[in-house]
């Protein structure tokens, strides 16, 4: 009988510790602060504000939703990201990625990172929508609760080409 108490337990902290391991919480990381979907608004800032980043041009597109651009203190000129609240909850997380130096090495890193986090199980789509003035094509690997966004938006008229590649965590729509 007590053998089989000790079996029993054995198993039940062996399914608790997988249990846990599978549902620890996705997350993108800015400079060592790591971001989670359900964090306050307070929380976000003083995370940001810690690792030497701040929340700058926060906009309400609808009622009860914020969304910022993730700026540097030192240099707010340029974008690291975006996050967007719904009430007081973080709801999305958007991470912009630099490809103007190597975009193989940078979607090949993204893509290993996506890997060492376990995430093996993973959705490709793509769409294209063509105007008169403008073209813009959209790929996504999504992998769970994060994804891996690839676009670029040609302008015809001024011939203006806009390319990026973003780490995306929950709602991806801002």
């Amino acid at each position: 009988m007590k053998l089989k108490r000790t079996v029993t337990l054995m198993l039940c902290s062996l399914a608790i510790s997988t249990q846990a391991q599978q549902s620890k919480p996705d997350f993108i990381e800015f400079q060592g602060a790591k971001l989670h979907l359900g964090m306050t608004v307070a929380q976000v800032t003083a995370l940001l504000a810690s690792n030497q980043l701040a929340l700058s041009v926060t906009e309400t597109p609808e009622k009860g939703v914020i969304t910022s651009i993730i700026v540097g203190k030192l240099d707010t000129s340029k974008a690291v990201g975006a996050v967007k609240f719904r009430g007081d909850k973080l709801v999305g997380v958007r991470k912009t990625w630099d490809i103007y130096i190597d975009p193989p090495r940078t979607l090949f890193y993204l893509l290993q990172q996506f890997t060492n986090e376990g995430r093996s199980r993973c959705i490709i789509d793509s769409w294209s929508k063509d105007t008169v003035t403008s073209q813009l094509q959209t790929a996504f690997i999504t992998c769970g609760a994060k994804a891996i966004k690839i676009y670029w938006f040609d302008h015809h008229e001024t011939k203006m080409t806009v390319a990026g590649l973003d780490e995306v965590l929950g709602e991806e729509n801002f």
